[in-house]
């Protein structure tokens, strides 16, 4: 049983664009989770994904005031470089021997993570990462990337989704993580949609109405058509996202 959380902190470090003009943009996607729990008094903290350029990451924790020695977890969503690509360096700058949960075996990356001071943990099937906190596991049957998201429990709300790239698709990732989770109501979902046109925006917005999402938070390879498209079906639901964009649940 997936235990929850009383509240959620969702931090943008790194994205294509940017929502505080004194951060860096990179094309790639790093998110800095804090979670809260009220009974007992706890706090952990995941990191989902670190970016490809440890520069941008780098100044914009900095610029943020991020504390990294907090991070108990990585999750890295799948292996493109844009999402990993800063990931030995940044695990210099955090805890030794810290998990980092990949969506499949990687033999040459995973000695790489091992070299920098992480613990690689390949999880194609749902796995708990923190209190509240649960990867999604690989979509069965499904020949795309290999692909995980990470799924948050949040009380009186239900899930928040932090995605990267959403090769399997969007939809299929919001229908997985109730899967895996005994059909909770989905709040929210934000990442990489990896949709671009005018129609797939349409029908993205029509299957996550359908899902009673209360907000939708499109960055990274979602293109500005996809973008604009959602907004107007939306609306209140949509939230801009880039570098400094904070979402709190």
């Amino acid at each position: 049983m997936l235990e929850n959380v009383d509240s959620a902190k969702i931090t943008t470090i790194v994205d294509n664009d940017t929502t505080q003009p004194m951060l860096k943009t990179s094309w790639g996607l790093s998110f800095f989770v804090e979670l809260f729990s009220n009974e007992p008094p706890q706090k952990n903290v995941v990191l989902a994904d670190t970016s490809g350029s440890f520069k941008t990451f780098a100044e914009n924790t900095s610029e943020l005031n991020v504390d990294l020695s907090q991070v108990e977890a990585i999750l890295i969503t799948h292996w493109h470089k844009d999402h990993y690509g800063a990931l030995t360096k940044v695990l210099e700058l955090i805890p030794q021997g810290i998990p980092v949960y990949t969506p499949l075996e990687n033999p040459g990356e995973e000695k790489a993570i091992k070299k920098a001071g992480g613990t690689p943990i390949p999880s194609e099937n749902p796995t708990n990462i923190v209190k509240g906190c649960i990867t999604t596991g690989r979509i069965k049957n499904e020949k795309t990337i290999a692909e995980h998201s990470l799924a948050i429990n949040i009380k009186n709300k239900g899930l928040m989704i932090l995605v990267g790239c959403s090769h399997p698709g969007v939809c299929k990732i919001v229908q997985q993580a109730q899967k895996i989770t005994e059909n909770k109501p989905v709040y929210g979902v934000a990442g990489g949609f990896h949709i671009s046109s005018k129609e797939e925006g349409i029908k993205t917005s029509e299957c996550l109405k359908k899902a009673n999402l209360r907000l939708i938070s499109p960055c990274h390879c979602t293109g500005e058509t996809a973008k604009k498209t959602m907004k107007e079906i939306m609306r209140k639901e949509y939230m801009e996202n880039g570098s400094g964009t904070i979402i709190t649940i």
